[in-house]
């Protein structure tokens, strides 16, 4: 969706346009009260069982029991397929591994990151870091019936300390799950009272606070975030998001040429400038952006809903064009140094019984050899490689005549090397 038509989601790690990051997970298909927590628990662990019995096609049965390992550990049907005792060790260590485990992306060790929280809180109930992590993993997790669960132990967690700020980052997260919006930045300025140099806390109230319409506020937090981690991708992107729904174009577009920078290769990204430069009035440089882009990428262009709706048949046409130009000087690029180093390589060995040192000037001629194979070997793929593309008929009468005429001088060159390169390297 273009920014005009309202900011798409947006993920921590880069991905392109903005709206907040909690919103790419679905809310909770039946919601979450803080009371139910128990209920919800035993519900999700009869489902997971149920599961195991008979998986759905392509879904590992034992990742199936794993999340019930995780939270029952004692379940008659986990000791019998897993067969493990419980879990060694220190529970210090258990957290320490699941704060670890709660950073990946992978499901068994998000798994796994619940399952020593929990251990650790079964060693001892009253460990408050241990209900904290329990909270912070059920979140990553992001299993619906769990949210009670996680709340749960984010809210006693709490109740037992107040400084917790982790605390109410787990509260905001589940309230943004189910757009509570209000709810989500209550506790993010909670969050940020108690640790107000976290960037991520900061960038994720300024994503609420943007889904809440309040601009300049969200500049402003992402601007604090941004003073930390100037190079994040996501939240350049969100800044650049929130310029543009305040008009501030110049300053949007800025953020968004800091993005170009570091992602050169992103359509989306290109697709987001030239929409800003459409707005800004700057057609002509909108146009020059488009051009280049489809020349590089037609494919994915046509992908991207604002450049696909934008793409002209005359556009198309010049990028083709262009295509074609490139491929073209790419060949000459190659087939001048060839031609010119293998008429080189044909007078030094003209001359090669003058030479002072016989052995000195045959390893010189064999280095020009070889420059020679390469590069005619590399212009022969290039110029066959246009000759037969689609692109080839955009290139014009004068640069196609030229293109079969070198062509054909590369054939030479390589018929040429054919017998001059075994004499050079077997001269007896």
């Amino acid at each position: 969706m273009a920014w005009g038509l309202g900011l798409r989601i947006l993920a921590i790690g880069l991905s392109l346009l903005a709206a907040p990051a909690f919103a790419q997970v679905q809310p909770t298909p039946d919601g979450w009260r803080p009371d139910q927590a128990a209920a919800r628990t035993e519900a999700f662990i009869d489902e997971q069982l149920a599961l195991f019995a008979n998986p759905p096609a392509g879904e590992n049965r034992y990742i199936i029991l794993s999340r019930v390992r995780m939270l029952r550990p004692d379940d008659p049907t986990v000791k019998r397929e897993f067969q493990e005792g419980p879990e060694r060790g220190d529970p210090v260590a258990w957290l320490a591994e699941a704060a670890r485990l709660t950073r990946t992306s992978d499901v068994p060790s998000r798994i796994r990151a619940v399952y020593l929280a929990d251990q650790a809180l079964r060693a001892d109930p009253t460990n408050v870091q241990a209900r904290l992590m329990r909270a912070r993993a059920l979140t990553n997790l992001n299993m619906g019936k769990l949210s009670a669960l996680a709340w749960d132990d984010a809210t006693q967690a709490l109740a037992a300390d107040p400084t917790l700020h982790r605390a109410h980052l787990v509260r905001a997260i589940l309230f943004l799950r189910g757009n509570g919006l209000n709810e989500a930045l209550t506790e993010l300025n909670a969050a940020i009272a108690l640790a107000p140099r976290e960037a991520d806390y900061r960038a994720l109230r300024g994503e609420t606070l943007l889904a809440l319409g309040r601009h300049q506020p969200a500049i402003d937090d992402f601007t604090v975030a941004l003073g930390a981690r100037p190079n994040d991708g996501a939240i350049l992107l969100n800044r650049a998001g929130a310029y543009f729904k305040a008009r501030r174009l110049p300053l949007a577009l800025a953020d968004l040429e800091a993005l170009e920078r570091l992602k050169p290769q992103s359509i989306e990204v290109q697709g987001l400038l030239i929409e800003v430069l459409d707005a800004s009035g700057r057609k002509a440089d909108a146009d020059a952006r488009h051009l280049a882009v489809i020349a590089r990428d037609e494919a994915g262009v046509r992908k991207n809903r604002y450049l696909a709706q934008r793409t002209s048949p005359a556009l198309v046409k010049a990028a083709a064009e262009k295509r074609a130009r490139d491929a073209f000087q790419s060949f000459v690029n190659d087939y001048s140094p060839a031609e010119y180093s293998y008429e080189s390589l044909i007078y030094r060995m003209q001359h090669a019984g003058d030479a002072r040192d016989p052995a000195k000037e045959r390893g010189i001629l064999l280095g020009m050899a070889n420059d020679v194979d390469r590069l005619a070997k590399s212009a022969f793929r290039k110029g066959s490689a246009l000759s037969k593309s689609p692109d080839f008929q955009y290139l014009g009468p004068e640069l196609s005549l030229k293109l079969v005429e070198y062509l054909a001088a590369v054939v030479r060159i390589q018929d040429g090397m054919s017998r001059i390169g075994p004499a050079l390297r077997n001269p007896d």
